[in-house]
């Protein structure tokens, strides 16, 4: 019964420390995703400033 128990203990160990490594390369798969999400929002704002002074720019009314 013993040795049932030590089993039953070592797998729940290594459920633990299996679950600890998926979740933090869940979190930081999400935190990269967040990145790129964030540098594309940064990336189309600087064209539409680019395009704004392009079109609208000093020099292009006159």
């Amino acid at each position: 019964m013993l040795i049932k128990w030590i089993s039953v203990l070592q797998s729940y160990n290594f459920y633990l420390k299996a679950e600890a490594t998926r979740t933090k390369y869940v979190e930081h798969s999400l935190r990269e995703k967040e990145a790129r999400s964030s540098i594309k929002l940064l990336r189309k704002g600087g064209e539409e400033n680019y395009l704004n002074v392009e079109l609208y720019g000093p020099g292009i009314a006159d």
